[in-house]
């Protein structure tokens, strides 16, 4: 049923993982022993889980969905630079995105060209 946490639009895009693999990446990183268990330790007003507690045979450990200083937003950057030029070169060219030739919608295109400037 529908939970009382996630917004139904949120749920697609959740996605369900095996308890084993689950276990096999946690032990990867952090080295928990066997995976006992999962206890959300805090929510944000929204309902997206904002600290949770990894229980394991060997160790716990508490993940967070906080902002550290030390995080680093180069790639992000860039990405958006890239982004941006896009849209700028898009936006100040003389011709307009066109479909390729064989694409199924370039004809519904051509019929609305008189339409732009």
């Amino acid at each position: 049923g529908p939970s009382a946490y996630v917004h139904p639009s949120h749920a697609r895009w959740t996605r369900a993982v095996p308890a084993k693999e689950l276990e096999e990446r946690l032990n990867r990183k952090f080295k928990i022993g066997k995976l006992v268990g999962l206890r959300v330790l805090r929510r944000a007003p929204s309902g997206h889980v904002d600290t949770l507690l990894i229980l394991g045979s060997r160790r716990n450990h508490k993940l967070t969905d906080e902002w550290r200083a030390d995080y680093d937003f180069t790639a992000a950057f860039q990405n958006l630079d890239l982004l941006y030029r896009l849209g700028l070169t898009v936006a100040d060219s003389e011709t307009w995105p066109a479909w390729k030739p064989s694409a199924e919608f370039n004809a519904i295109r051509d019929a609305s060209a008189d339409q732009r400037r």
